[in-house]
């Protein structure tokens, strides 16, 4: 029997249904009639999902994948385009609302790719953004190692690259995963340690990019970690007001920003 999650596709329209639209409806967000965009799109599960429940909505994902766009574009998903972009580059359209999950934690430069992600809204234009903290318990994201013990231990991505590397490098072949989660699992792992994305930087550079905060959530269970490992999702209200115990003990934070 093949892994539950061996089709990306197909696991990303199912997480979309899971823990997207109950946000959307909770919030009363209608994409119909606007321009949208994907950033980070994989192979277009989202985009899939946004054209069932949104058919007015002008769709686009952007992905810094070649091979996840060829794989989205092959897809036929109606009045939908897919490109290959990269959120440190120069924005080269204008968009309404743009969804930006589990993504920023890879782009190496935050305050760049926040600064392009306001410009590449339209005035009064929405962002829906998530992110897990590094210093996080699975904030390196070890839990991509399938099938090795290093996924279950929370913080080990805090030990120095030396050992976190050796840990890693003999347990999973670099192989592993082009064609479903990762495109090479080593290098995403650099780009998660380079960027180190924080909540309070986070905030930091959303005020700098011109962004007013509408919604903000942080969870010690994230909707996508609960969905994945058939958890309930579990908000962080202990520790999520305390500055450094909520980047140690947040899972996911959440954010509905308006860029002002």
């Amino acid at each position: 029997m093949g892994h539950r999650f061996d089709n990306f596709f197909e696991y990303q329209k199912d997480l979309v249904r899971a823990t997207v639209l109950p946000f959307f409806r909770e919030y009363n967000i209608d994409l119909n009639g606007l321009r949208v965009a994907d950033i980070g799109c994989g192979e277009g599960g989202m985009i899939a999902i946004l054209r069932e429940t949104f058919p007015q909505a002008n769709l686009t994902g952007y992905d810094l994948s070649p091979k996840h766009i060829a794989k989205a574009s092959l897809r036929n998903i109606l009045n939908a385009r897919f490109e290959v972009y990269d959120i440190l580059e120069i924005p080269r359209a204008t968009f309404d609302f743009i969804l930006f999950r589990d993504v920023l934690e890879y782009t190496q430069n935050v305050p760049r790719a926040l600064g392009n992600l306001s410009a590449l809204l339209a005035p009064n234009g929405t962002a829906f953004v998530t992110f897990p903290p590094y210093l996080s318990a699975y904030g390196g994201h070890q839990h991509i190692a399938r099938g090795s013990w290093i996924k279950a231990i929370p913080y080990v991505h805090l030990l120095p690259d030396p050992i976190f590397y050796f840990l890693i490098r003999n347990r999973r072949p670099e192989e592993e995963g082009r064609d479903s989660f990762v495109e090479g699992y080593l290098e995403d792992l650099r780009r998660i340690r380079a960027t180190r994305v924080s909540i309070s930087g986070f905030e930091t550079n959303v005020s700098k990019a011109g962004f007013q905060t509408m919604h903000k959530g942080l969870y010690f269970i994230r909707p996508s970690i609960a969905f994945r490992y058939r958890l309930p999702v579990i908000k962080n209200r202990l520790f999520g007001r305390i500055p450094f115990l909520r980047e140690l003990t947040t899972s996911g934070a959440e954010y509905l920003l308006r860029k002002t």
